[in-house]
């Protein structure tokens, strides 16, 4: 087997079991990878042990050729430059369901300037570490350090084998010339969305839309998980702050 490099482990834990899960390359980069970053090229799982922290099993899975094209819009023969893992679901039998964010920092003349939230990953892996699939969401927020950057990025929320991402972006999400959509946040106009992966990798989603809520700003990045289906989110109708409880049915205010 060829060398391979995992960039930074996210760990899971059951009652009796440690998973960890990284992203790979066949080369570690310049300088620990800091300079001269190396695209990653694929997931790996590692099954740990509890008792007495022994490796019980690993795999390491390529990003599919069809991960490739929903995210460059063709089938080319490069990898990822940065994956955030946001978090990671322990199914039953022991299947891992990974959501992650390509997320940085620019700057300019050494200073930084904004803070970038692009696309949006999803890897579905079984027991042994194999991947049953990988999607990309395009997606394109970025904002000024001066401002509020609650209303970018995105929550998550896993209920019955299906992955609720909300998020805001523009009313009308643009269609490209490939077929692909990519999910970009109007500064002045922001429209909640549900993006659902099911249990098979099937990507659909809808607009979560009142007119009550035509003049709120939801805070995304920060909601909080209360319960198996919903979520806490603040926001800001009028400058003014408000909770809303936010599932997969709806938005309601929270008085």
């Amino acid at each position: 087997m060829r060398d391979l490099f995992v960039h930074r482990l996210d760990l899971a834990i059951t009652s009796n079991k440690l998973f960890c899960v990284g992203y790979y390359s066949e080369r570690i980069g310049g300088i620990g990878g800091y300079f001269n970053p190396p695209r990653l090229e694929g997931i790996a799982r590692f099954n740990i042990d509890l008792t007495d922290f022994s490796i019980e099993s690993e795999g390491f899975s390529p990003f599919p050729n069809q991960f490739k094209i929903d995210k460059y819009g063709k089938d080319v023969d490069k990898g990822v430059l940065r994956i955030r893992t946001r978090n990671i679901i322990v199914s039953e039998n022991e299947e891992l369901v990974v959501l992650g964010e390509d997320c940085f920092i620019s700057y300019r003349e050494g200073i930084p300037v904004a803070l970038n939230y692009k696309d949006i990953y999803v890897f579905k892996m079984d027991e042994f570490g194999n991947l049953l699939f990988a999607k990309c969401i395009k997606k394109d927020q970025s904002e000024n350090f001066r401002k509020r950057l609650e209303h970018c990025s995105f929550s998550s929320i896993y209920v019955k084998g299906k992955m609720h991402i909300f998020l805001n972006a523009e009313r009308e999400i643009k269609v490209k010339k490939d077929g692909g959509k990519i999910l970009k946040l109007d500064n002045e106009i922001h429209q909640l969305y549900d993006f659902r992966i099911d249990d098979s990798g099937e990507l659909s989603y809808s607009q979560i839309f009142k007119e009550l809520y035509g003049n709120t700003s939801l805070e995304v990045r920060f909601a909080i998980q209360i319960n198996d289906s919903d979520l806490v989110i603040e926001a800001e109708v009028h400058d003014k702050p408000q909770l809303f409880r936010l599932s997969i049915n709806g938005l309601m205010t929270l008085d």
